[in-house]
């Protein structure tokens, strides 16, 4: 068996200006790898760090690659010790990488060769319900409400709000619009962005007390004391191991590493897929695994590929950025590879 590793980074226009903490960014750029077996079959990876979100950025990754590219080349596959929670699915002999997104990607590549040399690992039972929608609501002071009212007539009725970035009251009256909109059957999904402190947290939790909160998420320095569901992203998770028992988890795979997720998602907590701007590749592999390994799906809408343009998000996931079906395996057809990779 001859295996070469490969990459290429990619550039993609978002298709709106994007805020990303304290950044905005106009493309979004990554690294497709590929990895060649016997010069025949090719499996591929996305590796995309977010500037702005991760710690690493690619040009630290690609100096990783050349460093890693010949131990990952040569390294015994051990097929027959496959665990799906173990860094690298238990088959290679490798320290975890130092970098999340890479680590993802790596994993991403021994997902496709196992469909040559493990294909049983991959008979497991998918999600027995549908995926259940969700919106994102990324500016609650520009509201597109005849998007709304055709996503409320489809029966979506959970939302998720960005809050924190425009003044109070505006934002106030956008969540009064939803409510109004939604009616009774709304579920609200607030994203703080770490701004529910001081005189604003005390403020936002009596105008929010008697509304259809599902969680709070990223609140700030007083999560403690919110009395509703908080949510934790993978910043928290280490923040306030306190409240990591009952929270909401919220996933972003190229955060963790695919391996790394599944353990989480098998915890039995509620847990909540996410992603930070990937192409279709990495959201497939994400909603196969997340309906495969979660022990109850939550309402999903990955809203992050309407920024992107249309050949990036797949079918998948349609205009509105909500599932439209769980896939049946973590991978895509050749036809639908980046067309730069299809030759």
């Amino acid at each position: 068996m001859k295996l070469r590793l490969t990459w290429q980074t990619y550039t993609r226009p978002f298709l709106r200006p994007i805020r990303v903490k304290a950044e905005t960014l106009s493309v979004r750029q990554g690294l497709w790898l590929m990895l060649t077996e016997n010069e025949s079959d090719r499996y591929l990876a996305e590796c995309a760090p977010l500037t702005g979100w991760h710690a690493e950025k690619l040009s630290d990754i690609e100096s990783k690659l050349n460093e890693l590219a010949p131990n990952f080349e040569s390294a015994q596959r051990h097929w027959d010790q496959w665990s799906w929670t173990e860094p690298y699915f238990g088959v290679l002999d490798l320290r975890e990488l130092p970098f999340p997104s890479l680590q993802t990607a790596i994993e991403m590549l021994l997902l496709g060769e196992a469909r040559r040399h493990r294909p049983d690992v991959f008979l497991l039972p998918p999600a027995q319900v549908a995926p259940e929608s969700s919106v994102l609501v990324p500016d609650l002071s520009c509201l597109e409400l005849t998007s709304l009212q055709l996503l409320q007539k489809q029966g979506v009725r959970t939302v998720k709000a960005k809050i924190g970035r425009q003044a109070w009251d505006q934002e106030a009256r956008g969540l009064m619009v939803l409510r109004e909109l939604f009616g009774h059957d709304l579920r609200l999904r607030l994203d703080f962005n770490r701004t529910l402190t001081g005189s604003d947290a005390e403020r936002w939790l009596s105008f929010l007390r008697d509304w259809p909160i599902d969680y709070i998420e990223d609140p700030g320095t007083h999560a403690e004391k919110i009395p509703f569901a908080i949510a934790l992203d993978e910043a928290l998770q280490d923040r306030l191991p306190g409240l990591q028992a009952s929270a909401v988890l919220v996933l972003k795979p190229n955060c963790f590493g695919l391996s790394r997720t599944i353990r989480w998602l098998q915890t039995g907590q509620r847990a909540v897929l996410s992603n930070t701007y990937e192409s279709r590749l990495s959201l497939q592999v994400y909603l196969w695994i997340y309906s495969r390994f979660v022990a109850r799906p939550e309402a999903l809408g990955l809203g992050t590929v309407t920024a992107l343009p249309a050949d990036f998000g797949g079918s998948l996931v349609d205009e509105w950025g909500l599932v439209a079906r769980w896939p049946e395996e973590p991978f895509l057809s050749l036809g639908a590879w980046p067309k730069e990779l299809r030759r």
